[in-house]
């Protein structure tokens, strides 16, 4: 079944629609029981965002509460997004795709599923020229790691696999690693790859070699957005539009970090999760809280933005899809 524009509206009430984007820095985090065109706006971060000033560090007379490539402080380039008391601001990488809806980020490599042309697609970053990797019917969710990139689909299927292939010869070395479970939400580690099964809804772990058979069961997991940092992988649930959290690859050890109780998809789609972070879509905006403390950290990281699906962090950036407006967006820590 493929979802249409008209249904990404739809999302923004009903279960059933999921996306995900999926990040996998092999780092340490805070374990799970510690506690194109500007665009929008966007709120000060203890993750990176520098605050206004003066003057800065380094000598410079620049205004960094206005100037792009000294915002906030000395040398913050905004890599495009206007500068606004001190803070970058979302900008638009790419436009025209159509319904971008995963996103995963590796190294300079930025990948994403487009579920209106059936493509994988990916760019160099910074600046990002849009390339295909691979003709796919309703990709899905998608994950980079170990030099490959996985994805799912969004037919609901069963069967439907988790995919991998070699980004430099995609065509040549596609290939699926499971047999089936309906994945949405995938993310990897060194050695297995896990995902988010919505027949019955938990979280499931294969080896990258490959599972014969169903794969393992380790935890409940109604939702999309799954990330993993280190050996914690976190992961939506739409059960008290939840953020979950559990220590690999046993994952005995379920904690819940937030919880909003608004609904079905108030917390839901994308997720992605830094060493102290965690950004994930919300209906019209881009929310974060701090990993130590997530039940009283919540903020709108960015207050209004088109439709955001899909979610990707690395150090220096946010990004987001929104399929309705057609768009991959960035947003400069």
């Amino acid at each position: 079944m493929r979802v249409s524009s008209s249904s990404w509206l739809l999302c923004a009430g009903f279960v059933g629609c999921t996306i995900v984007a999926g990040v996998d820095e092999f780092t340490d985090a805070v374990p799970a029981g510690a506690g194109g065109t500007s665009s929008g706006g966007a709120t000060s971060t203890s993750s990176g965002q520098a605050g206004s000033g003066t003057g800065g560090s380094g000598g410079c007379t620049a205004d960094v509460d206005h100037d792009q490539l000294n915002c906030g402080a000395c040398g913050h380039d905004c890599l495009g997004g206007a500068c606004r008391g001190g803070v970058c601001q979302p900008f638009e990488l790419v436009g025209n795709e159509n319904e971008p809806t995963g996103i995963a980020v590796a190294g300079d490599q930025l990948y994403w599923t487009s579920i209106g042309s059936d493509t994988l697609r990916r760019c160099t970053l910074p600046d990002c020229s849009p390339t295909t990797l691979l003709p796919f019917a309703s990709p899905w969710g998608i994950a980079a790691g170990n030099g490959r990139v996985y994805w799912t689909r969004s037919t609901g299927n069963a069967t439907d696999p988790v995919s991998v292939c070699d980004p430099d010869d995609c065509t040549g070395t596609y290939a699926s690693i499971t047999q089936g479970g309906d994945p949405k939400g995938v993310a990897v580690t060194a050695t297995d790859a896990y995902f988010l099964s919505q027949g019955p809804g938990s979280l499931r772990r294969c080896a990258l070699g490959g599972c014969n058979d169903m794969p393992t069961a380790l935890a409940p997991g109604n939702g999309s957005g799954l990330a993993i940092v280190g050996s914690i992988a976190y992961w939506t649930n739409w059960d008290n539009s939840r953020l979950d959290a559990c220590t690999l690859p046993g994952c005995t050890d379920v904690t819940t970090l937030f919880a909003e109780n608004m609904g079905a998809l108030s917390l839901s789609n994308g997720l992605a999760v830094d060493a102290t972070h965690a950004y994930w879509s919300s209906l019209e905006q881009i929310k974060h809280c701090a990993l130590d403390d997530c039940a009283n950290t919540v903020a709108a990281l960015v207050p209004s933005t088109a439709a955001p699906a899909g979610v990707a962090v690395d150090a220096q950036a946010i990004y987001w899809t929104s399929p309705t407006a057609g768009t991959i967006m960035r947003l400069v820590k």
